[in-house]
């Protein structure tokens, strides 16, 4: 079992894809095809991953420049996250 553990987590899987896995097999069901959906899923997410961070380093030096021009006086905390616009990083 632990063996199972250790290999799903080299696998990226979290703790609840791996319990949900293991309750399966616990009800005498078979898990392999959950495991693909679960693999699957991964690499969708993997896949979405490069442009992401193509997105994120575009919109970086945006905050850094904006930073840099409003000297955070008006911030409560931190004036580049707060002034960021969040669509900017997340599109």
């Amino acid at each position: 079992m632990l063996h199972f553990i250790r290999q799903a987590g080299t696998l990226t899987l979290t703790l609840e894809e791996i319990n949900d896995v293991l309750d399966l097999q616990r009800r005498g069901q078979q898990s392999c095809e959950r495991v693909t959906g679960i693999l699957d899923a991964h690499i969708a997410r993997i896949d979405r991953k490069p442009a992401d961070l193509r997105r994120l380093h575009r919109s970086l030096p945006t905050a850094r420049r904006a930073a840099a021009r409003r000297g955070g006086h008006d911030a409560v905390v931190c004036q580049i996250i707060e002034y960021t616009p969040a669509e900017s990083i997340r599109a």
